[in-house]
């Protein structure tokens, strides 16, 4: 090519947050931080702190980092589970939320389990737009770590207080941090 078609690569350097992403090895089903390589049968983390190898990983869990962290530093990818506590008179309130990369919106956001769980039943129509468009990520370093889908997919089963009809026990649930 003429140097006139090559694209710039200025963008690389000036990007508001690191292009990272993250997946189990398919050797001891760890995680792996790194860039992706993805082929038709395989699917790879090149990992900077192993000078440049090629892992090999599970396709099905190769997540993206959104660039924000949680209260105690966790960085937050795709399908990272976290929660917030809200106090009320009758007791505190756990609310429990998953980070989605939304192709219909060119977003990541936080939703809470009971809307996650209508949106892989019913697709996008099953999303409060009000609400994900005012809560985003932003308040991502309020939000507590709980797990990610992969490793406790329990977590999607989590009820929202807003659901039931009383409320909630928390104490059952005071170990996830």
């Amino acid at each position: 090519f003429p140097s006139h078609d090559i694209p710039s690569t200025k963008h690389l350097t000036t990007m508001k947050r690191p292009i990272l992403y993250r997946a189990k090895r398919i050797d001891n089903n760890e995680w792996i931080e790194g860039f992706p390589y993805i082929t038709a049968t395989e699917s790879y983390i090149i990992n900077p702190e192993t000078n440049g190898t090629f892992i090999t990983v599970r396709h099905d869990t190769l997540c993206q980092y959104t660039g924000h962290t949680l209260s105690k530093g966790h960085k937050v990818f795709e399908g990272t589970v976290a929660f917030y506590e809200e106090e009320r008179d009758h007791g505190d309130l756990r609310y429990y939320v998953i980070c989605l990369w939304l192709e219909e919106f060119n977003m990541f956001t936080w939703l809470h389990m009971d809307e996650y769980r209508n949106y892989l039943k019913n697709g996008v129509s099953a999303i409060d737009e009000e609400l994900m468009w005012t809560y985003g990520l932003n308040n991502s370093s309020s939000h507590h770590h709980a797990g990610n889908i992969f490793d406790q997919p329990e977590l999607i089963d989590m009820p929202d207080p807003f659901d039931l009809e009383y409320p909630l026990d928390l104490e059952d649930y005071r170990d996830w941090e």
